[in-house]
């Protein structure tokens, strides 16, 4: 068995989420080391959805006045993760909406389309459909759709 100091670990990434669990001022520069992470780093999102949520449960739990100083600086991290999941959101929305847009056309243009092509079709990206909602206007016999989803697996 181990006690460890939260407060005396080293400052860098490996100790970053036993610091998070720290208090004051380590706790503090855990969040700010992990709110200044790349956009694209994975680990600086689930970081934010952790903190996030522990906000969020601090609140519900009414013990916001004994995390005080965690409080304060929840909030930028919080409002961050709640700017990306809005964004997933409209993203997942945007490529839901293209996917229904494309399987109307296509339905329009060569007829019945086939479950496994749907299939294909709806895990295309928003940059395949878009390519395809252009293609599909060159289509003149429901064999061309099959063609162009095996080209794009090529």
């Amino acid at each position: 068995m181990a006690i460890v100091a939260i407060n005396q670990l080293p400052n860098h990434e490996d100790t970053l989420l036993l610091r998070l669990l720290g208090k004051g001022q380590t706790q503090k520069q855990a969040i700010d080391r992990a709110i200044a992470f790349d956009t694209s780093d994975p680990r600086r999102a689930a970081i934010l959805r952790l903190l996030a949520n522990w906000k969020i449960s601090l609140e519900i739990a009414g013990q916001v006045d004994a995390e005080e100083g965690l409080m304060m600086a929840l909030p930028q991290a919080y409002l961050e993760w709640e700017q990306q999941t809005e964004q997933r959101g409209e993203q997942r929305g945007a490529l839901k909406e293209a996917q229904a847009l494309i399987l109307r056309q296509l339905v329009r243009r060569i007829g019945t389309i086939a479950p496994a092509m749907q299939t294909q079709i709806q895990s295309l990206s928003l940059i395949q459909l878009e390519n395809l909602g252009e293609a599909l206007l060159d289509f003149s016999s429901p064999t061309d759709l099959p063609t162009w989803l095996q080209k794009q697996k090529n």
